[in-house]
């Protein structure tokens, strides 16, 4: 790569949005791991448990630091992740068995705020032209 590549001159609105969903993460962390202290399952289940929400994080890095490389394609992905993921919750809240604390309720909103901002953000028409500022063939050599 050369610095007149599209990778080294990364808008500030791109920068700020890959910020928020660090951050937007970290929360997310910190969510999980409030909802589990108070959960009673089985060990095998908690285990399980943070395993797939391990696996979930990191693909959520994964996919972020591809943006990082302007993959317009890693956008569209987690954008669509992070669309099933908040109707996942919000079909949540209205399930009997689920029960959230306060804090847990007042993060997640936070979190949902800070996602918001970031793909607001990512979107944004400097984002966009930054985007497509590389082009990236299918097969190069």
């Amino acid at each position: 790569m050369t610095t007149d590549d599209p990778v080294f001159h990364k808008p500030k609105s791109f920068i700020a949005a890959k910020n928020l969903l660090y951050a937007g993460i970290f929360l997310s962390v910190i969510v999980f791991i409030l909802h589990n202290i108070r959960l009673t399952v089985r060990p095998k289940f908690l285990y399980w448990g943070w395993l797939v929400s391990a696996l979930g994080y990191a693909i959520m890095i994964i996919l972020i630091k591809q943006m990082g490389l302007c993959k317009k394609w890693a956008r569209l992905v987690l954008t669509v992740w992070f669309s099933l993921g908040f109707v996942m919750v919000i079909i949540s809240f209205f399930s009997a068995s689920i029960s959230m604390s306060i804090p847990e309720v007042a993060i997640w909103a936070l979190k949902i705020v800070l996602q918001v901002i970031a793909f607001i953000f990512l979107y944004s028409i400097e984002c966009e032209n930054w985007f497509n500022s590389k082009k990236y063939e299918m097969f190069q050599k």
